[in-house]
């Protein structure tokens, strides 16, 4: 058998030839589809407003401490602590709501552009009834701290000194003084 007619002489086979076009395949002959481009406009134009959308809605919302400090810096931490009836009597009630109003207005600062939560609860002296602690308990509720959290918290002494928590993206930095209340920091990761 010569292979010398199937093979040039280099050795190297020809190059095959070019492959035409198949029926799948779209030719200069059939109609191109002209609304494939704006509906690729439209659609990276919607997908860029959407980001807009969503980069200013996260730079303009409240931070999660921020709606903390806004249900918990007044009588309306009674609602949150205690969620019944009971409580929206007992916020009702005259006397009763100006002494909630008295003891838990200003117990909440934030700070760092809505990054931190300070919490300080009265002295054992100024606050016999304990009301400003709800204060701290609605604080803890609305950033969902597990109920390990406020059980420690709650069980600190003096002669703890201070004290750190984590939980979620949170560090909570307090410490404890019959004389002074609690004071608490509570800060984003």
């Amino acid at each position: 058998m010569n292979h010398s007619s199937q093979f040039p002489q280099d050795g190297f086979a020809p190059p095959p030839p070019p492959l035409q076009p198949t029926s799948g395949w779209p030719s200069s002959n059939q109609p191109k589809r002209k609304w494939i481009k704006p509906a690729v406009i439209v659609a990276s134009a919607l997908l860029v407003a959407g980001a807009i959308t969503a980069f200013v809605l996260l730079l303009t919302g409240e931070t999660a401490i921020e709606k903390a400090y806004a249900a918990c810096d007044g009588p309306q931490a009674v609602d949150i602590v205690y969620p019944t009836e009971e409580a929206d009597t007992l916020a009702a009630d005259g006397l009763l709501a100006e002494l909630v109003e008295d003891e838990l207005s200003d117990r909440l600062r934030v700070q760092d552009n809505g990054k931190s939560l300070t919490i300080q609860t009265l002295a054992n002296e100024d606050d016999p009834l304990g009301l400003s602690v709800i204060a701290l308990e609605c604080a803890l509720v609305s950033l969902q701290a597990p109920d390990w959290v406020a059980d420690s918290v709650m069980s600190t002494r003096a002669l703890d000194g201070r004290r750190d928590l984590d939980w979620d993206s949170y560090i909570a930095e307090f410490a404890y003084h019959p004389d002074d209340g609690l004071n608490m920091l509570i800060r984003v990761e």
